[in-house]
Parts: C-alpha cells; sequence; structure tokens
C-alpha cells in the first residue's frame, strides 16, 4: 500500500468513526423516546379504589369485590384485544414501510446498474473529502439516520466536530494533495442485496456501505456502522 492509499485509507477510518459515534447516538436518542414516551402516563392497572372504613356490611363489601373483578377482567380483555390489534396493525405498517424505503429496490432484488453508479460517485467524493480532512463534506454525504437524507443543521456540527476529535486523538494528519492522486476508478461498488451498495477501496472492502435517501441520492450508511 503506498503512501497515497495510507492517507486515504486513515482518512476514511476518521470519517467512518465519526459517522458511527453519530448514528449511535440518534439510535440512543430514539430508544430513549420510546422508552421514555410512557414515562408521566397514567397506568390504569394502577388505580384502585378507595377503601370505605367503617359503615359497610360485609356483604356490601363482597358485592363490591366481585363487581370490581368482573369489570376488571372485562377491562384486561378489551384492553387485550386492542393492543394485539394494534400491535397487527404496526407490524404490517412496518413491513410495507421496510418494502417502501428499501434502496433500490426491496430486499432481493437488484439495484439498478445506473444507481451503482450514481452509489460510487457519492462514496467516491465522500472517501475524497475523508482523505483531505474536508469534515463537514464528509459528513453531509453520510445519511442522517433521523431524517432520511444527508446530514445537516446540528447533527452536522456534531459530525465535524466529532471527525476533527477523532483526527486529533489518532494524530491523523490531512494532506490536500491526497485528492488529485485519487482517481474515481479506485472506488467501486457492488449489490449488497439488500438494497444497499458494498464500496471497495483500491480492490479492498472499504468498511461501508452506501445506501439511497428520500430524495433519491446516495448515502453513506451511517446506521450500517453501529
Amino acid at each position: 500500500m503506498n503512501s497515497i492509499m495510507r492517507k486515504t485509507v486513515r482518512g476514511t477510518a476518521t470519517g467512518l468513526g465519526a459517522l458511527a459515534l453519530i448514528a449511535g447516538a440518534s439510535a440512543c436518542g430514539a430508544i430513549g423516546d420510546l422508552a421514555g414516551g410512557g414515562e408521566g402516563g397514567d397506568d390504569p392497572s394502577a388505580e384502585q379504589p378507595a377503601e370505605d372504613e367503617g359503615g359497610e356490611s360485609e356483604g356490601s363489601e363482597g358485592e363490591d369485590a366481585e363487581g370490581s373483578e368482573s369489570e376488571d377482567a372485562e377491562g384486561s380483555a378489551s384492553e387485550d384485544a386492542e393492543g394485539s390489534e394494534s400491535e397487527g396493525s404496526a407490524s404490517e405498517d412496518a413491513e410495507g414501510a421496510e418494502g417502501d424505503d428499501a434502496a433500490g429496490g426491496s430486499e432481493g432484488e437488484p439495484v439498478a446498474e445506473e444507481d451503482l453508479t450514481a452509489a460510487g460517485d457519492q462514496a467516491f467524493e465522500f472517501v475524497k473529502a475523508a482523505a483531505t480532512g474536508e469534515a463537514e463534506t464528509a459528513c453531509s454525504l453520510a445519511m442522517d439516520p433521523t431524517t432520511g437524507s444527508g446530514m445537516s443543521g446540528s447533527n452536522l456540527e456534531s459530525c465535524v466536530a466529532g471527525f476533527e476529535e477523532s483526527a486529533e486523538e489518532a494524530g491523523t494528519e490531512f494532506d490536500p494533495s491526497v485528492a488529485d492522486a485519487l482517481d474515481r476508478s479506485m472506488v467501486e461498488t457492488s449489490d449488497n442485496g439488500d438494497g444497499t451498495a458494498a464500496v471497495s477501496l483500491g480492490g479492498v472492502d472499504a468498511g461501508f456501505a452506501m445506501v439511497q435517501g428520500e430524495d433519491g441520492k446516495w448515502y453513506v450508511d451511517s446506521a450500517g456502522l453501529i
């Protein structure tokens, strides 16, 4: 491996490391939102009827207890049925969304040749930007898991900060002249069979894949790095 390729690989690795951190943080945030969605809500099962002290006969207490148990059983059965219907609907919706969002077609369908070319063009731009330390450009060419398109706004800023921090920690030195030495033919793409495109750099697995965004453009699959 010559010096140009070593610098390219190091820069690419730095960029991928920053993307993995952002994707991981986004995933954790999404999980946290789902887990926290129920906090502060009322738990129907926690509501208990107040106990009356003194003055009520044992017969009345027995009738109230039986009535309460019957109502609880009916309510539980109704909630279970509704929950089952909701889960079934959610499952169907999720399956439909996966089929619609799959890049280049659903799983098992080939990615069109023109899409592989477009993915390769974007992958080359990412590699070139990462290898020369153009953090903002590299990050903008990666998929933002929260939007389905290229990173922007606060996530882009976080990615750039992570890129620069990773480079400093690894002692990576960027050479702008590397961009002139890189050629599009060094980057090749192939169909992964799941709607994404595998990327190779100089005939070696580049360590990342490309995925098609909701805007039709191809981006580095940052979610696939975690």
